[in-house]
């Protein structure tokens, strides 16, 4: 039977990411008599996780709403509920390098005939993204219709809008790299899908 639950789903940490933890803390919040479920777990080791599968199975069962911040098999491969929303916020702010559909066979991208097997990212309802600017190319990465992207604030934005939380870091850093008070500072931290290495490669 469905209840009043919220589900928030995430394969990006075994912890709650600071986007689930604000939006748990909000939806509490403003929705007292909703039972906000957060569910977060990697794929690094196969057999747990599909264990974990099956609990998430039983809180989509129970939920009207399940939020995404990445894809979620079950989510996507599943038949669901007609009033059941699923709200993918994504995990990346913006949209700086092509994903999903949009890089289907390519280098980084993933195997198309895998991809449509898994049915990726199908059955949102919703799709948030941070800017409208970024709702075409959100469609193409989801292969989704425009009309469910929404341009809606995302729970990260608080953070890095809060002047306070802003100024700590940067005293901390500063306090730790004296000599990046004097300069301009510009960080550039690139994903490389396929091969993490590649990252120790450039630093080094």
């Amino acid at each position: 039977k469905t209840r009043k639950q919220i589900t928030l789903i995430s394969r990006q940490s075994n912890k709650i990411t600071d986007d689930f933890r604000l939006l748990k803390e909000e939806l509490e919040k403003q929705l007292p008599d909703y039972k906000v479920v957060v569910l977060c777990r990697k794929m690094d080791n196969k057999i747990k996780y599909c264990f974990h599968m099956l609990t998430q199975m039983y809180n989509i069962s129970r939920s009207e709403f399940v939020i995404l911040d990445s894809y979620c098999i079950l989510a996507c491969m599943l038949k669901h509920k007609k009033n059941l929303k699923v709200i993918q916020i994504w995990h990346a702010l913006g949209l700086i390098k092509k994903a999903g559909y949009a890089i289907l066979d390519l280098e980084e991208g993933r195997n198309k005939n895998i991809s449509y097997a898994a049915n990726m990212h199908r059955n949102y309802t919703h799709v948030f993204t941070s800017s409208k600017d970024c709702i075409n190319s959100m469609s193409k990465v989801f292969d989704c219709d425009k009309k469910i992207i929404k341009s809606v604030p995302l729970p990260r934005i608080d953070l890095l809008k809060d002047k306070k939380i802003n100024d700590n870091n940067k005293n901390r850093i500063c306090k730790k790299y004296p000599s990046l008070k004097k300069k301009i500072n510009v960080v550039y931290a690139p994903t490389f899908r396929k091969n993490e290495d590649e990252m120790q490669t450039i630093i080094n």
